[in-house]
């Protein structure tokens, strides 16, 4: 590391801690360009550190994260999802908290991207148990109303059966929880209802869902990080089965609701997509072969202006039109 990047850090930690920086325990977190996006997250790919005390530590921990965007797990990772192999990479530098209770919350269903549910994960300790997988930890699951309301919703109980700390030497290590404790709620209602609030906020400042992680000591709740919740506009198994079973999409196809919109005002079922919605195709081509005569030809193996999108029943403004050209 180069004397002009240590004297910065030394510099800024001490006007941060004064003399007490060798006594604070820090995490140093790596954050890569493009590392975590609507699309893509790649969490895990590159080092974090926790609980390094002392400029030294804190250097060589920073030299590690840097040297971690090249490690094999990360750079196949980009080069799997079509990133640049070659990135830039950051290092942010926090003072550790000392968590009763850490965890993870997402502002959406991260399964279905529902906004009107809110879900907390949380355990005793760090929140490394729960971002790892290794304990099972508490799931609140809070509703939200159209004005960002919150209320508890459900709440299932996990194993906890172990928590991750740090030890006297500056290490984490994981513990078992004790049998009296794992039974119990490690969130009541209105700390979880807090943090709700608070991934609210995070959306609200943001503009889009969020996966935050926090931490709780002593009452008080600290976010930690906040990235985009991925995969929410992933196609279904249904939508990839059914994929070619219209013309595929092209930059020049406009599709509108205005007249199957009052048909199908709703998302429709697969059954209605197999059956009403081809009927719908067929009657429009019915009415044409009426209004053009045996110059238009009947295609019943194809959707030629009904076309389903999204699970919504949609007119293909432009083969109307076109059609309405040609004859």
């Amino acid at each position: 590391m180069c004397d002009l990047v240590q004297k910065a850090i030394q510099v800024n930690l001490e006007e941060l801690f004064r003399d007490g920086i060798n006594d604070v325990a820090f995490a140093v977190r790596s954050s890569a360009v493009g590392e975590d996006s609507n699309l893509l997250s790649a969490a895990g790919q590159n080092e974090t550190f926790l609980n390094c005390k002392g400029i030294r530590s804190i250097e060589e921990a920073i030299l590690r994260c840097w040297a971690s965007a090249y490690r094999l797990e990360s750079v196949e990772y980009r080069r799997h999802h079509g990133q640049p192999i070659q990135t830039s990479i950051a290092v942010v530098v926090q003072a550790m908290i000392d968590s009763d209770v850490a965890g993870v919350m997402f502002t959406c269903d991260p399964a279905t991207g529902n906004p009107a549910k809110v879900f907390v994960t949380a355990n005793y300790g760090l929140g490394e148990s729960v971002v790892s997988g290794r304990a099972e930890p508490d799931t609140i699951i809070l509703s939200r109303n159209h004005k960002n309301e919150l209320a508890l919703l459900d709440r299932q109980v996990g194993k906890k059966d172990l928590k991750i700390i740090c030890d006297e030497k500056g290490n984490t290590k994981e513990v078992e929880v004790p049998l009296n404790d794992r039974s119990k709620d490690c969130l009541d209602d209105n700390i979880a209802l807090r943090v709700g609030e608070l991934g609210i906020l995070t959306e609200k400042y943001f503009g889009n869902p969020r996966d935050n992680e926090f931490a709780i000591s002593k009452g008080k709740i600290f976010l930690l990080q906040s990235r985009p919740v991925t995969h929410l506009h992933n196609w279904t198994d249904f939508e990839l089965t059914h994929e070619l079973d219209s013309p595929v999409v092209t930059s020049t196809d406009i599709y509108t609701k205005a007249n199957t919109g009052e048909v199908f005002p709703n998302a429709t079922s697969p059954l209605s997509t197999t059956l009403i919605a081809k009927s719908l195709d067929l009657a429009i081509q019915s009415n044409f072969v009426k209004r053009f005569g045996g110059s238009f030809i009947v295609q019943p193996q194809i959707n030629r202006f009904v076309t389903v999108s999204h699970h919504h029943a949609m007119l293909n403004v432009i083969d109307v039109s076109m059609t309405f050209m040609l004859f």
